[in-house]
């Protein structure tokens, strides 16, 4: 007989723990927050795409980008990133790049960036890609107005 531990399951609307442990956070500091609740359009880059009209090699594709958390009072995004991957940088970087949001990343922790030359841990490219962030489970209190 298989003797394996029961995971218990992420508390819905979340999709991760670390999703789940900051919105306790959140509710302790009272703040107004609505969880995913906008969906953005946004157009990476495919690579080694190639136009079928035009023969263009600058092929994108229009995807769905959805923030984690909202705050209506102060008007900017968090995203929250257990694993940073290269794909989650590169959608990110995107995002950042053509969507006009003010975007903030929580890093639940400052994991390493594996085959790098310019940048060995997840804070380094926050900083390189110019976005605040923070790491752990609480977030920056200047980000919010009741704390100024």
């Amino acid at each position: 007989m298989s003797r394996r531990k029961s995971r218990k399951a992420i508390p819905s609307p979340y999709k991760s723990w670390y999703e789940y442990f900051v919105s306790q956070e959140l509710d302790k500091m009272q703040v107004t927050y609505q969880y995913e609740p906008s969906q953005f359009t946004y157009y990476p880059t495919i690579n080694k795409g190639l136009c079928l009209d035009c023969s263009s090699k600058n092929v994108s594709r229009a995807a769905i980008y959805t923030p984690d958390w909202y705050f209506p009072d102060q008007g900017f995004y968090i995203e929250t990133k257990g694993i940073l991957s290269s794909s989650e940088r590169k959608k990110l970087k995107t995002v950042k790049d053509q969507l006009n949001l003010d975007l903030k990343i929580m890093l639940e922790d400052d994991g390493k960036i594996r085959n790098s030359k310019k940048w060995s841990r997840y804070s380094d490219w926050c900083e390189w890609a110019d976005f605040d962030y923070t790491v752990g489970k609480l977030p920056k209190k200047e980000w919010f107005l009741c704390y100024q």
